[in-house]
């Protein structure tokens, strides 16, 4: 049985190494490097920072102190403050969520759902076979409409698996809109009532899953489709819409920056800048209420990627620099990957612009920043060998194109779906650049799967596009190059695909 004295979790602090996909062990490796910058031995454990975490101990002032540098944050967001803890009556003065416009349901409501939620609110906690047959009844009927429109069951399951980790801990603080929203009577316009209270234990536990459910879906992106991400952005924002007045308002804006973050992350890639560039300017807007610079110059780098995407290249580098600005000589693994990120990316830009000592000098200060970081699908080493082989190839270096490419296909992780196509696209090009034409087709054949099962049309057009000018221009007269893109139109492309000219 539990103690009335039970410890409260500290959902800040964990929520900020959740945030970065750290562990543990990761957060002492880097306690104890600051320690030793001070030359204090260390005397940290991942056991110690587990406790801090669950509430059991609390860091001395001087864990304290290093762990608002490791996270580049303030003391009250990470949870040190007694004042964090909102009284539940300073509720009904916060302001109230901003309704969605022509607000509908995200699933037709199938006859009999209100009678069975009314039924099921009489139960605490067992659900009777009966019930929870009739619950799966209801939900199959709605997840039918996403197989439908070509969802496996694996993608419908890995999805259900993130949304679900933010829902289970609603129905604790709202068992009857939770319901609702499980079997499709959910308005996205809906919010907690004012005369809600959920403690500040539910209120923890909430923020800590919906924490998880956000970072599972970044590390979904790797390998799935945009259409699906989109669809798990969605539905998590209109949970968090759901939420609001039950999130501390500074754990608030990390959450909304992150998923309007992931909202525009799949529309860029579904194609549609303007809407991408929209999301990302709500997710810098949310972190800069939180006072979240890591956020904004996140926001920042996808709105960059926004600009280059659409040939806006100058654009792109405006961007970039003022995203540097944000993160100033910090010393945290995040901020310089980050910054490593920025840097490359301002390549590519300098490399369309033909500044190639401007090229140059921000892949050296990438690498440079990379020295000692351990691999991650945020951007790492690999990640640093495929913009240096994009930089190459824009300058038509098609050996140094084809050197760190090759290298970054060699290390990519076999289920980063993502990033292998990203690979294979330009080392198709970069082979076809140099003339090999077998090489070339071995790189493009095992590219169309890939680019397929991402289901980007964007990054399916661009594809087409660079087979058209690129592989074709090369191979000029080419039957078998000719049939080759003819069938890759084909099979990226089927509304559209038309026969290439010879």
């Amino acid at each position: 049985m539990e103690t009335a004295h039970r410890a409260k979790a500290n959902a800040l602090l964990r929520h900020q190494r959740q945030l970065r996909g750290w562990s543990l062990q990761h957060v002492v490796d880097q306690l104890c490097k600051l320690c030793e910058e001070e030359d204090r031995v260390p005397g940290v454990t991942a056991d110690m920072v587990g406790k801090w975490e669950r509430g059991e101990k609390k860091p001395s002032p001087f864990y304290r102190e290093k762990l608002c540098s490791l996270y580049n944050t303030s003391a009250d967001k990470l949870g040190f403050l007694e004042t964090q803890i909102v009284p539940e009556s300073s509720m009904k003065s916060e302001p109230v969520q901003p309704q969605i416009n022509n607000p509908l349901p995200l699933f037709p409501s199938p006859t009999g759902s209100t009678q069975l939620i009314d039924t099921l609110l009489c139960w605490e906690n067992d659900v009777s076979e009966t019930l929870a047959a009739q619950l799966l009844s209801l939900s199959s009927r709605q997840l039918a409409t996403l197989t439908a429109v070509g969802w496996t069951p694996q993608e419908v399951m890995a999805a259900l698996h993130i949304i679900l980790q933010g829902e289970t801990i609603m129905a604790k603080i709202n068992r009857r809109q939770a319901l609702q929203l499980g079997t499709g009577l959910f308005l996205s316009r809906i919010a907690l009532p004012n005369h809600e209270h959920p403690s500040a234990e539910e209120r923890t536990q909430l923020s800590e899953a919906i924490g998880e459910s956000i970072a599972a879906s970044w590390t979904l992106f790797q390998h799935a489709t945009t259409a699906q991400m989109l669809a798990v952005g969605r539905a998590q924002l209109a949970l968090i819409q759901q939420a609001h007045h039950a999130l501390y308002p500074s754990v608030r804006p990390m959450h909304y920056s992150a998923i309007y973050r992931l909202i525009g992350a799949a529309l860029h890639f579904q194609g549609c800048y303007d809407q991408a560039r929209q999301a990302h300017e709500q997710s810098y807007i949310a972190a800069l209420e939180g006072g979240d610079v890591w956020n904004m110059a996140q926001s920042l780098t996808w709105q960059a990627d926004g600009f280059k995407a659409q040939g806006e290249y100058a654009s792109a580098l405006e961007v970039i620099e003022g995203a540097l600005r944000l993160l100033p000589q910090q010393s945290s693994q995040e901020a310089l990957r980050l910054r490593a990120h920025l840097f490359a990316s301002g390549a590519e830009n300098a490399a369309y612009l033909g500044e190639r000592e401007m090229v140059q000098a921000k892949l050296q200060a990438s690498e440079a920043l990379l020295e000692g970081l351990p691999a991650h699908e945020e951007f790492d080493r690999t990640n640093w060998h495929q913009h240096a082989g994009a930089c190459a190839l824009i300058l038509k270096q098609y050996d140094a194109a084809i050197r760190h490419l090759e290298q970054a296909l060699d290390e990519l992780p076999p289920h980063w779906t993502l990033r292998h196509a990203t690979t294979l696209m330009p080392l198709a090009l970069a082979y076809a650049g140099k003339q090999e034409r077998d090489a070339s087709l071995v790189m493009a054949e095992k590219a169309i799967p890939v680019i397929s099962a991402i289901n980007s049309p964007s990054m399916n057009r661009q594809f087409v596009a660079y087979l058209q000018q690129e592989l074709l221009g090369a191979f000029p007269g080419d039957p078998h190059i000719h049939t080759f893109v003819t069938d890759a139109q084909q099979r990226l492309l089927p509304a559209k695909a038309t026969a290439v000219e010879n």
